[in-house]
């Protein structure tokens, strides 16, 4: 599936938040591409929101990985690969999201094969301050996604 929507106003990224909270399931990963300040951290917060996220979620940049409990059986494993680069270990991060709903910012940034995996993919274009994200997806059957 590959769809387009226009982001003009924080409501237009809260609905695409909740909807992709909607079929949030552990050993989906949500890969977010796109120039900074795009939106990637800020979708990621309503995201968490929506799954009883209590903490504040920010990017973890510094720390590349954060983990929130969510009122799921699971948890929210956030990265951000910005500072990672194609010869960095991803092996260490990827073992914690095993069982896990996974967030990765930048993830064009590490060397990792996630063509087997159940992903969404959002890649977030800048104009005028209208964003344009394109949302495609990859090993997920049509009960999974709701889009």
């Amino acid at each position: 599936m590959k769809k387009s929507y226009h982001l003009k106003t924080l409501t237009d990224t809260k609905k695409i938040a909740l909807a992709i909270s909607k079929i949030a399931k552990a050993n989906i990963y949500l890969l977010l591409s796109g120039p900074l300040a795009s939106g990637k951290t800020q979708l990621t917060k309503f995201i968490g929101l929506n799954l009883g996220v209590q903490e504040v979620i920010n990017s973890p940049t510094f720390v590349i990985l954060n983990q929130y409990q969510t009122n799921q059986p699971w948890k929210l494993i956030h990265i951000d690969a910005y500072r990672l680069n194609k010869t960095s270990n991803f092996q260490e991060y990827f073992e914690l999201t095993i069982n896990n709903f996974t967030i990765i910012e930048w993830p064009e940034q590490i060397t990792w094969d996630f063509s087997k995996l159940k992903t969404i993919t959002i890649n977030f274009e800048v104009k005028n301050n209208d964003r344009l994200i394109t949302i495609t997806t990859n090993n997920l059957t049509k009960q999974e996604l709701k889009l």
